[in-house]
């Protein structure tokens, strides 16, 4: 319970902080206060405002994709990650490692694209 009002005090000052989304930059009809480091990573930042940001229901879903390709649409993203680096190094961790499981993903899909190109390229 003690916890719980922390928190409930500290996603109340984060919602004062600003008159817009942290993570657009554009005024919204309502806010929500999400975690940096999900809850579900730590509790130990549960009510530290610095591991919270404002935002419209819209950024709030792309950072809870926990996908970098999508977080980093978030005008936020750069800082949060420095943040998260500082912070929870492991998680900074599995967050670029997504990344570049996917960027290897991607060089492999194009590397094929261009072995099937010469290979019909060959035949013609």
């Amino acid at each position: 319970a003690a916890l719980e009002t922390k928190i409930r005090a500290a996603k109340k000052k984060v919602l004062e902080r600003a008159d817009f989304c942290e993570g657009t930059g554009t005024s919204q009809s309502s806010y929500e206060v999400s975690h940096i480091i999900p809850l579900s990573r730590t509790l130990d930042l549960a009510a530290d405002t610095r591991n919270m940001r404002k935002f419209g229901r819209k950024a709030h879903d792309l950072w809870e994709t926990h996908s970098p390709l999508k977080m980093c649409k978030l005008r936020c993203f750069e800082a949060d990650m420095e943040y998260i680096f500082e912070v929870d190094r492991e998680y900074w961790f599995k967050l670029i490692g997504k990344v570049l499981d996917i960027t290897e993903i991607n060089e492999n899909i194009a590397i094929e694209r261009r072995v099937a190109y010469y290979q019909i390229k060959e035949k013609s």
